[in-house]
């Protein structure tokens, strides 16, 4: 059976995913029947790509990348965002990784980062808590309140609790009171949705080719602006504030090959916009780079122009931040892209959808790849 035609793929991919727009992340059963109406392979590809959406189910957010590995982020009382939080407990967020087997292979209790270490109406925020869940070391357990990486054993019977849709809470030790509260509605339904999504990523993953591969990234060093600029007037004024070299940076890498970033301030006072423009070795003529067009990441992360973008020239990498709400850096995207001496790659991006006090590191995963650098593969 031959592949369809662009327009069919998509004005079915279209109406798919307006549906899912309008009436939240997971499309409902009458927008999948559109994809039934597709060939095997442009319904592959259509249920892969939407796998690496964003969803948010009760308490959680969730996202699977491109190697069917998921993330859920959970924190209480997302589900009711009316709900008022008593003065007298906190937060813990949750974050769990399912691997592509399908296995929940870590889980991480993450503490609120705005807590202080001040003690606020008497109660110490940062002192230790009892999680009293059924089956856990046979006894109720105190913890410190900080960062935890339960081991499998405890992953384990959390996870089957959380499933049973039981409140997980913290509370004193000394007095019993309830100190924290952790995610947990919706947990089996979030569940569920990733299991779905690495059913379509598996198969996904077996009818379409992916450029997401180990790669070698090439190192570059910052140099002088050159005399000669080969950068043509029309390349360089996109943005109305034609060549200025206060907003060029240029870097060349062992090869030769010269990278320019040439950026541009944007209205909201938080973001940039840049351009990146790739001499080649001996070449006379430079061209502007387009970043191709790659699953799990945003339009406003590829194409010619990137936002609030740095090139980490040490590593070889570009991070781009998208900075969207409110001007905080506990929520928005980050795209990674790597500099393989030819062309610039995705390496990873994350995104949050949620402003919890989260660090970059902590968001859910729609993209990666291992990377090589100095003999080394770095994940």
């Amino acid at each position: 059976m031959g592949r369809p035609g662009g327009r069919e793929l998509f004005l079915s991919a279209f109406r798919v995913c307006f549906a899912a727009a309008l009436l939240g992340q997971v499309a409902p059963a009458w927008a999948e029947e559109e994809v039934l109406a597709l060939t095997p392979f442009a319904r592959a590809v259509l249920n892969g790509e939407t796998a690496l959406d964003v969803a948010t189910i009760g308490d959680w957010q969730l996202a699977c990348d491109n190697t069917a590995r998921c993330t859920l982020l959970g924190h209480a009382d997302m589900a009711d965002p009316n709900h008022v939080v008593p003065h007298s407990t906190r937060s813990l967020a949750m974050r769990l990784e399912v691997g592509a087997d399908g296995v929940t292979d870590k889980l991480e209790l993450i503490p609120d980062a705005q807590l202080t270490e001040q003690v606020v109406d008497g109660i110490d925020w940062t002192g230790p808590f009892t999680l009293s869940i059924d089956n856990l070391r046979g006894a109720p357990v105190t913890v410190p309140y900080n960062r935890i990486v339960m081991a499998a054993t405890d992953r384990a019977i959390v996870v089957d609790y959380l499933h049973g849709g039981l409140p997980l809470t913290g509370t004193d030790p000394l007095s019993g009171e309830q100190r924290l509260r952790l995610p947990f509605t919706g947990f089996a339904e979030a569940m569920a949705e990733v299991a779905r999504r690495q059913r379509h990523l598996a198969e996904w993953r077996r009818v379409v080719a992916r450029d997401d591969g180990p790669v070698r990234l090439v190192r570059a060093e910052p140099m002088e602006l050159p005399v000669a600029l080969l950068v043509s007037a029309e390349q360089m004024d996109w943005c109305g504030s034609g060549i200025d070299a206060a907003d060029l940076a240029v870097f060349v890498d062992p090869n030769g090959a010269q990278i320019w970033q040439h950026s541009c301030p944007v209205s909201d006072g938080r973001n940039t916009l840049s351009r990146w423009i790739i001499q080649q070795a001996g070449a006379s003529e430079a061209h502007l780079f387009r970043f191709p067009r790659t699953p799990g990441f945003a339009a406003e992360e590829m194409g010619t122009t990137l936002t609030t973008a740095a090139f980490a020239h040490d590593y070889g990498v570009i991070i781009s931040d998208n900075i969207a709400w409110g001007g905080r850096d506990d929520c928005g995207s980050r795209a990674v892209w790597g500099w393989t001496g030819e062309a610039f790659v995705a390496v990873e991006r994350r995104v949050s959808l949620v402003c919890q006090g989260l660090g970059v590191g902590d968001w859910l995963v729609t993209w990666r790849r291992d990377v090589i650098q100095d003999q080394e593969t770095v994940q």
